[in-house]
């Protein structure tokens, strides 16, 4: 195994080995989908609101959706 050099200052690049935490962290982070209703979001009530997620392109729905 080599390691990775950085070109710009020629030193090795030091990188930590993912743990639990680390892993936990991620998904309290960017796990959870939250969704924000629209006065948090500051448009008006007639606006249609689509939630999608950016890495599936799959439309987010939520349980009792007041709309």
């Amino acid at each position: 195994m080599t390691k990775a050099i950085s070109e710009a200052t020629g030193l090795p690049i030091q990188t930590r080995a993912t743990n639990k935490a680390y892993a936990t962290g991620w998904d309290t982070l960017f796990g959870e989908k939250k969704l924000k209703d629209r006065v948090k979001l500051g448009v008006s009530p007639s606006t249609d609101v689509q939630n999608v997620d950016c890495r599936t392109g799959e439309m987010i729905t939520r349980e009792n959706d007041d709309v």
